[in-house]
């Protein structure tokens, strides 16, 4: 569906009967999987929303996505990224820990651990969005 030539209405009513499409569209945004088309610097996608429904998202430019099961250490570097997003680099101590971890209860713990974090500092609803993301990147041992 998303090929760099839909505008961000087109694929929000795509997406639209999968859920909010602002957050789909900006998990998937977040995640790298795609990107805007168009050059200069990258808006927020909810912003892109709102204000310039006419420029098309695509995939990454730097090629497609290979779909393949996740892994740990996939999955430690798609936390690390989405801690530095939420918290910014005061983050930095739980990032290590969640990167040196050496197997899944280790992996684990760290997570916990910055959940809590994200809840103290950005919320409940923040801290689920954080743990629902690390789980869709993890191997299906769950968290």
């Amino acid at each position: 569906m998303i090929d760099g030539k839909r505008t961000v209405d087109e694929l929000a009513k795509l997406v639209s009967m999968l859920g909010d499409p602002e957050v789909i569209l900006a998990d998937l945004e977040a995640s790298g999987l795609i990107e805007r088309v168009q050059e200069g610097p990258v808006a927020s996608l909810p912003q892109a929303l709102a204000s310039s429904p006419g420029k098309p998202i695509g995939p990454p430019s730097s090629g497609p996505v290979p779909l393949t099961p996740a892994t740990l250490a996939g999955a430690q570097r798609f936390t690390s990224r989405l801690l530095l997003e939420l918290l910014g680099p005061t983050c930095e101590t739980l990032c290590l820990k969640i990167e040196i971890a050496r197997d899944m209860p280790a992996f684990v713990a760290a997570v916990m651990r910055a959940r809590d974090v994200v809840r103290d500092l950005k919320g409940h609803a923040e801290a689920v969005r954080f743990i629902e993301q690390v789980e869709a990147h993890t191997p299906k041992v769950g968290i």
